[in-house]
This record gives C-alpha cells, structure tokens and sequence, in this order.
C-alpha cells in the first residue's frame, strides 16, 4: 500500500507518505564490536563489552534511544511504515552465526509532533533460555530530545537477568523461561531519569535455609532513579507451594 502527499502531487512531486511492506526480506548485520546495522545504516549499538554487572547508568544512555530513531528518520521521508509478515535474516560476527526472525511485525511513524516505532519480532530457532520473542517499542518528540523506550522478551531465562543486575547467589532454581520488561525514559541534555524492570510468570523453587520451597508464580516489578540511586520495588506477586524436599535429598 502506497498513500502519496496531495500537495507534492500538485507541485507535480511525488513524495510517499505511507508505505506498507507484506512479506519482504532485509539481512541485519551485527559487527564484533556489536554495531547492528541495516542498509548500512546504524540502527542500534550495544555497551562496550565489561566484566562488571549489568549498570543502567552506564550501558543504557541517551544515545541508545536516540541512535535508532534518528537511523530511521534519516533513512528517508515517510511519515509511516508499516513491516507485516516480514523475514530478517541476522549475520552475527559477534557469536559468528547466522540466524533468524520471522515473522517481524511493525509500525514506524515520524511527524513534526513526534516519532514512534513499535515492533514484534519472533525468533526462528531460539535455544532453550533464549527469548523466542522480543516487543520493542520506542517513542520521542519530533526534535529526539526526549525519548522513551522498552523491551519485552518472552521465554528468556528468568536467572540470567538477575545475574545481569549482579544477582551470584544459588539460592533460586528456575524451573520454566519467564517474561522481562526493561523501559527507559531520557533526555539528551539529562541523560537517563528513569529505568523499570519487571518479571513475570518465574517459577520454580528456593532455598530457605534447609528447605526447597516450590514457587508457582513469581512476578515484580522495580525502578531505579539514577539521581537518587535508590531502586524502588513498586510490586511483588508469589504464589508459592508446599514445600518439595529438604535440601540434599533426592
């Protein structure tokens, strides 16, 4: 579908307003440094590589909200596209492989009032702990001086985020791939002013002191303030069973 700007058409121009793409196919490219490219457009780049924990202040900042809506706003002069049913086709350097995801689903819209893109992608042949489905979305007003974004992924191992926020200890044991949403509020004079992360649907079971206790449904939610630094837990949900078995028993 193709909608054309009736005053462009007038001034004998043709500029495309809208555009909507069914079926299509486009090969992302993920550098070793972890520049993610398409066209040869820069549309993401991840932290530099540290041995640290996971520290929103650091490796989330105002130029990963930005650098993709810019990408896109510099990509040309529509004011809506819109991905259905499309296939991408990701060649990692990084890990060295080749994979893919499809299918992708997605709207982007750009106006003088503001920019928007909301994404589904489902991945093709995610490993077991490996999020088999990601939701993006990102909006700004239209100068991208102030930006908002979250990521949602579905089947991802509930264990491994902790452990990107620092979490060593053993005392969990994940039993099923959960559900993670990071979101991001920034400015580009300010930087960062706001992080929330929530899980949902973890279960499994934790130790407490010489009990295993089962967890049946784990969900919360929590924000950090970067002027504060203070994290601020907004919910907890457990419902918890019987207990499984004493520590050390089969």
């Amino acid at each position: 579908m193709l909608a054309l700007d009736a005053g462009s058409l007038l001034a004998f121009q043709v500029k495309t307003r809208q555009l909507r793409l069914e079926k299509g196919q486009a090969t992302v490219l993920r550098s070793k440094e972890g520049v993610w490219t398409l066209a040869d457009i820069e549309i993401a780049r991840e932290p530099d590589a540290s041995d640290k924990p996971f520290d929103p202040v650091r490796d989330i900042n105002w130029a990963t909200l930005a650098t993709p809506i810019r990408a896109l706003i510099a990509a040309g002069s529509f004011e809506q596209v819109e991905l259905a049913n499309f296939h991408l086709d990701v060649i990692d350097q990084k890990t060295g492989t080749t994979w893919g995801a499809d299918p992708v689903n997605g709207k982007w819209k750009a106006t003088r009032e503001g920019v928007s893109l909301e994404m589904d992608v489902r991945l093709a042949g995610a490993r077991e702990g490996e999020p088999n489905m990601v939701r993006i979305a990102l909006e700004s007003d239209g100068q991208v001086e102030r930006a908002a974004g979250q990521l949602t992924l579905e089947g991802v191992d509930p264990m491994s985020i902790a452990q990107m926020f620092g979490y060593s200890g053993d005392a969990f044991t994940s039993a099923q791939p959960a559900s993670a949403t990071f979101a991001v509020t920034a400015t580009e004079r300010s930087g960062l002013l706001n992080t929330q992360l929530a899980l949902s649907g973890v279960a499994g079971s934790v130790k407490l002191g010489e009990e295993n206790v089962a967890v049946r449904d784990l969900s919360f939610s929590a924000s950090y303030d970067p002027a504060t630094k203070f994290v601020t837990l907004e919910s907890l949900n457990v419902d918890s069973g019987h207990q499984v078995h004493h520590a050390g028993n089969a």
